[in-house]
């Protein structure tokens, strides 16, 4: 499993690594409450990072990064 948090703190994102590929949850940590709806990538997801103004979250996969605006 992954996760990571950022934004100051402000919000986080997790995914299983094992049988559910791609598939990220995202959500802002003070309320708990979904950011965006579920993020799905390509491949099974290696590695997740924010930008530092929370406003991007990178999926690395096996071959691929995976950019997703969590504005739009």
């Amino acid at each position: 499993d992954l996760l990571t948090v950022g934004g100051g703190g402000r919000i986080a994102a997790a995914c299983s690594t094992i049988g559910v590929p791609g598939h990220v949850d995202v959500w802002e940590v003070s309320s708990n409450d979904a950011k965006h709806r579920p993020l799905v990538s390509a491949r099974e997801a290696r590695s997740l990072a924010f930008t530092p103004d929370g406003r991007f979250l990178f999926v690395a996969e096996t071959r691929n990064t995976a950019l997703f605006d969590l504005d739009a």
